[in-house]
């Protein structure tokens, strides 16, 4: 300031196309180089430290190349000798081209902001179907879980969420009770989804519900596990039904006993087992079992055909059994 001039370094010059000398003196000259939007901001500061504000100066702004694009300076100063009256002598400063990093910055920035744009698509489509999802992370905690799936469980995603799944979620199976596990695959096996129609989720009061499950693996491009996600529809109303149409196709309306194809298909079931068995008698294996096929006694029921030969018995059974 003594001398009333600016010296710039032949670096600080050439970032910004210039010649050495061509920027030396105007003391001032330097904040006229930088972008409208910043100018305010780094005057601001600049003022700040000069008086005595602040420590030092720093800044990300954009000035002006000499050929009229614009690069991303990061700039640091310090005011380095003050006279008795504390007004500014002499003060440094050093430059460096940024330009690179904030750039990259801005493709994260604008990568976020798809990211999180996909995100929220994703999750209002999750929230408005109609099966229940659930989403894992990689060590079978719950990161998701849409509203189906809380009506189904019975609990809550706000309380779900960063449990393990075995918390919220446990499936056995509808015929031997086991429970369905619901694991992550080996490392480097590629596991496709995994289906079960006779699943049976169990609630926290104890109370069950038929569902169909479909779990599958979510994995990365680098083949890595990242989680699992489980989607599963209240199968109760149509399990019951099969049931139903199950009974009925094997049972008399009226009497609800075994109907004639339901007891010959028992009938040929158990000669068949007989003979991988190597039960000789198959006559007489056939005269007891009719005590008890179809879970109902038909013991007075006989047939015309007494002989041994099981061809004989089944076509006589089918032609004229009575009861």
């Amino acid at each position: 300031m003594r001398k009333g001039g600016t010296t710039y370094s032949s670096t600080w010059v050439k970032m910004l196309g210039y010649a050495d000398g061509e920027l030396d003196g105007d003391t001032d000259r330097w904040l006229t180089m930088i972008h409208p939007d910043d100018r305010e901001t780094v005057a601001e500061a600049d003022r700040a430290h000069l008086e005595g504000k602040t420590p030092f100066f720093e800044a990300e702004f954009r000035m002006r190349h000499k050929d009229g694009h614009w690069v991303w300076i990061l700039d640091r100063g310090k005011a380095i000798e003050r006279d008795e009256d504390g007004r500014l002598i002499r003060a440094i400063g050093s430059l460096t081209d940024i330009t690179r990093r904030k750039e990259a910055e801005e493709r994260l920035t604008v990568s976020a902001a798809m990211l999180a744009d996909e995100k929220e698509r994703l999750r209002v489509t999750l929230q408005s179907i109609g099966d229940a999802v659930i989403c894992t992370d990689a060590a079978n905690r719950i990161t998701f879980m849409n509203p189906v799936a809380e009506k189904l469980t019975g609990i809550a995603g706000g309380e779900a969420l960063g449990k393990m799944l075995g918390h919220v979620y446990w499936a056995v199976d509808e015929e031997t009770g086991h429970r369905i596990g619901v694991t992550r695959p080996a490392v480097g096996v590629h596991a496709p989804a995994d289906q079960n129609s006779r699943a049976v989720l169990i609630r926290r009061d104890d109370t069950r519900c038929s569902i169909r499950q479909v779990v599958s693996p979510i994995v990365n491009d680098r083949n890595e596990f990242c989680g699992l996600v489980i989607v599963f529809q209240d199968f109760t109303d149509a399990r019951a039904l099969q049931r139903q149409l199950a009974h009925a196709a094997a049972h008399d309306a009226l009497t609800g006993l075994a109907n004639r194809s339901s007891f010959i298909r028992a009938m040929e079931d158990l000669v068949d087992q007989a003979r991988k068995d190597g039960t000789a008698d198959t006559t007489r294996l056939v005269g007891d079992t009719t005590r008890s096929v179809g879970g109902a006694d038909i013991s007075s029921c006989s047939s015309t055909s007494t002989t041994s030969n099981w061809s004989t018995t089944r076509v006589a059974t089918r032609r004229e059994t009575r009861c």
